[in-house]
């Protein structure tokens, strides 16, 4: 079994023949340590979408502001009204060419914005593009997985890139109607998008929905979000799809609802000290569910054997029971990026070695992963 197939035994319970980790390929800089580290088996992770959108009755204006930093405004025109949208831009010097966006002003400002919104989420035409993504799937061979991204699932995508958190909370207690009236559309669209999904060639379906209980209360996620994953999933899975989520940031005050999700994978799930909800917790809360973590690249400041001795403890308590892959999805420390990537490769190894050939039967080895 090559990378990919390895990591795609894990996030189907099955036994791997070798001990897959990953990282998102944009995060890996091209270097020699980036050579060692893949010989010693690290696999890619990339995505892409698997159909593109346009909106024919919208016009959109860009223009770069002058400043210290590079602002993008870009303004929506529409027979309904116009909105406008604030971009920073952030260009990584350790990742070649990767550039990340923050909104820093968000496109609702008022109630009547709502209906700008609404016209162009209802305006977009979304087309399949397989050949596309089965062109970027060959292209990355054995070397890792590509999933296909869906964008953030409606009360995400409102909050995070459309009115921002605050706003939305106000108007969710003011105008309740027209907020989720919105979401209403926003879900009905998105729900073609996950149909096209399920005809693709893609095996793991990424809702790339950045979850964190510092954002997104229980009382949101319950009403809004768990029953969005719950309406979406049986389609997935009727079709042979994995359905993984994108949960980075603090979980405790979501696990127990996270447990009701039909969901088949939770990703970039960050462990302590950055994250606030320890591995075994986790695993016994959402037994078959797989967790594929993001190791806290803040320990990479410890050093070399910190990293290491920290790997090894992890991979000890939990690789054997299943349904665990060890991840990075977040930017490394630039100062000592190298180092902490060979202390993991290291301890990769060391593990790989202690436990030997794995020749467990996958059904044994499913019943013990799911009994945690």
């Amino acid at each position: 079994m090559g990378i990919r197939e390895n990591v795609l035994a894990i996030l189907q319970g099955v036994r791997p023949s070798h001990i897959p980790w990953t990282i998102y390929k944009v995060l890996l800089p091209r270097s020699d340590t980036e050579r060692s580290v893949r010989n010693a088996g690290l696999g890619l992770v990339s995505s892409v979408a698997i159909c593109h959108s346009r909106c024919p009755h919208v016009e959109v204006e860009e223009r770069w502001l002058q400043g210290d930093t590079p602002i993008l405004q870009r303004d929506y025109h529409t027979p309904v009204g116009s909105v406008s949208e604030r971009l920073r831009t952030d260009f990584s010097a350790l990742n070649e060419g990767y550039q990340s966006q923050w909104v820093v002003e968000y496109m609702v400002k008022s109630v009547h914005d709502y209906d700008v919104v609404r016209f162009m989420i209802g305006d977009a035409v979304y087309e399949p593009d397989y050949t596309g993504f089965l062109q970027t799937q060959e292209r990355m061979g054995q070397d890792g997985v590509l999933m296909a991204s869906m964008g953030r699932c409606p009360l995400q995508r409102l909050s995070i890139e459309f009115a921002g958190v605050e706003r939305l909370a106000y108007d969710l207690h003011d105008y309740p109607g027209v907020v989720e009236g919105l979401l209403g559309v926003m879900e009905e669209r998105q729900r073609e998008v996950y149909h096209l999904a399920a005809d693709s060639p893609a095996e793991l379906i990424w809702s790339p929905d950045n979850i964190s209980s510092s954002r997104t209360s229980a009382r949101w996620f319950e009403r809004y979000i768990l029953p969005f994953y719950n309406r979406q999933a049986p389609l997935l899975h009727e079709r042979g799809k994995l359905y993984v989520a994108h949960m980075d940031g603090p979980l405790r005050g979501l696990k127990d609802l996270i447990a009701r999700c039909d969901l088949d994978v939770i990703e970039a799930f960050t462990l302590p000290p950055m994250g606030d909800l320890p591995i075994e917790e986790a695993q016994a809360t959402w037994p078959g569910k797989t967790i594929w973590c993001n190791f806290p690249e803040s320990l990479f400041f410890e050093g070399h054997a910190a990293v290491l001795d920290q790997t090894l403890d992890l991979l000890r308590m939990t690789y054997e029971g299943g349904h665990f892959l060890l991840g990075l999805t977040e930017d490394m420390p630039e100062s000592c990026w190298r180092e902490g990537l060979l202390a993991m490769a290291e301890a990769v190894q060391r593990y790989q070695q202690e436990v030997g050939p794995w020749t467990i039967d996958n059904a044994s080895w499913r019943q013990s992963s799911t009994s945690l």
